[in-house]
């Protein structure tokens, strides 16, 4: 018995290096799939769905990939209603462009800003809509460039202790701006011709943040 089974290891010990050079069986073929990737097995990567996506339903009667095979009913689906609520003053002669709406609840307001360069105040009832800041008044400096439809007053953001008395960020607000005043030299400058304007970020500080201007 033990004759036969050292005769068995030692046959095994012999086959093993010509199943070692055994030429590999060839890959089985790869279709091309309907959008002309690969096509494998279905439900795997590759499948009939694509690379990356899951299996797709074979097509056959009842069979269908629209999950709305029944239409969906447009007539009365959405209902817009809207009340005027607040009317911002045109900016010469057209229609405000207004940007950004912020809540100031410390305030009790709401504050809105047009690109041509006016921060608005607005009360919570909306009847109530009051100039807080032009930023294109003379004494600022700053003249906003708004000719294109994406220049102008851009954004605008209140510091968190706005209304905070004795806070470090008592009064202080921020607003970003397109401006015709290239002085003094701005941090960045673009390279070559046609530098019309920079944007500038100003720190305003208010000294009573709950007046109204």
């Amino acid at each position: 018995m033990r004759r036969v089974t050292l005769s068995i290891l030692a046959a095994l010990a012999a086959l093993t290096p010509l199943l070692a050079q055994a030429p590999a069986q060839n890959p089985p073929p790869v279709t091309q799939g309907p959008q002309g990737g690969p096509q494998g097995a279905p439900g795997r990567p590759g499948g009939a769905g694509g690379p990356g996506r899951g299996p797709t339903v074979p097509s056959g009667p009842g069979r269908s990939n629209n999950p709305f095979t029944t239409p969906i009913p447009t007539d009365g689906v959405v209902t817009v209603k809207f009340s005027e609520f607040a009317s911002i003053p045109d900016a010469n002669g057209q229609p405000a462009r207004m940007n950004l709406i912020l809540d100031q609840p410390d305030t009790r307001r709401l504050f809105v800003n047009t690109m041509t360069g006016t921060l608005y105040a607005v009360s919570y009832d909306g009847k109530s809509v009051t100039p807080y800041l032009d930023i294109n008044d003379p004494k600022w400096s700053t003249p906003v460039q708004s000719g294109n439809s994406e220049q102008g007053f851009q954004s605008f953001a209140f510091h968190p202790d706005f209304a905070q008395s004795g806070r470090p960020g008592f009064g202080r607000f921020y607003t970003w701006v397109d401006t015709s005043n290239m002085m003094p030299t701005a941090d960045f400058t673009p390279s070559g011709t046609g530098h019309t304007h920079d944007e500038v970020l100003l720190e305003w500080t208010a000294r009573d943040p709950k007046a109204a201007t």
